[in-house]
């Protein structure tokens, strides 16, 4: 959820500085949550996760987002446009979902934060053909990408931030630094995948990140 508020952000950056917005639809969805999945059916009667043979089932999803994590996002003195306030509220009672239809068809893109999860979408999509025809998967949509290829780093895998303490708890702290990571990649993948053109302080007339 934090990236697609993130998107939402950048969005709303972007065409006030009357720059040309690349993207139609972002939606965020968890891989394995059976609520709102569009192959939950497929995925139940494979019998496992899809990655190297280990056993995990769906889980009912329904969450609401991390609340630090999105304080890591909207917390500051960025972006300050009136959406703001209002996807602040709108994303902390939003509760997660599983993948949309027409993933394979209607999405061009396809952005994930590490290889397990690259690889447990690769295989779905050649399950999906097989279990329901090329109707249901389109050979040049859903492309799926590691969004940390585009963060400059050699380390493309995001992680979320390490637990630490006796309770084993995430910090605002190790928040910011995953988000930070998020926001670079995905304006990076924004500019070399769909020509995005970043706007200048003076054109955003507000403070950006």
């Amino acid at each position: 959820m934090v990236a697609e508020a993130y998107a939402t952000l950048v969005r709303e950056w972007t065409t006030r500085a009357g720059n040309r917005w690349p993207i139609n639809n972002i939606r965020s969805a968890g891989l394995r949550l059976r609520s709102h999945s569009d192959f939950a059916d497929i995925q139940e009667t494979l019998g496992r996760s899809l990655i190297s043979g280990e056993k995990r089932s769906l889980i009912q999803g329904e969450k609401k987002a991390d609340p630090l994590a999105l304080a890591a996002l909207m917390d500051n003195n960025w972006f300050k446009f009136p959406v703001k306030d209002e996807l602040y509220r709108d994303t902390l009672e939003r509760k997660s979902r599983g993948l949309p239809p027409g993933l394979f068809t209607d999405w061009e893109y396809i952005l994930v934060f590490n290889h397990k999860d690259k690889e447990y979408l690769e295989r779905l999509r050649a399950a999906v053909l097989l279990a329901r025809g090329i109707k249901f998967v389109k050979e040049d949509m859903g492309k799926i990408r590691l969004l940390g290829e585009y963060s400059g780093n050699k380390e493309v895998i995001i992680y979320e931030p390490k637990r630490i303490g006796e309770e084993k708890v995430q910090t605002r702290e190790g928040w910011n630094g995953c988000v930070g990571v998020i926001k670079f990649a995905f304006k990076a993948f924004l500019k070399k995948q769909l020509g995005w053109v970043q706007p200048s302080p003076a054109k955003s007339q507000t403070a950006h990140d």
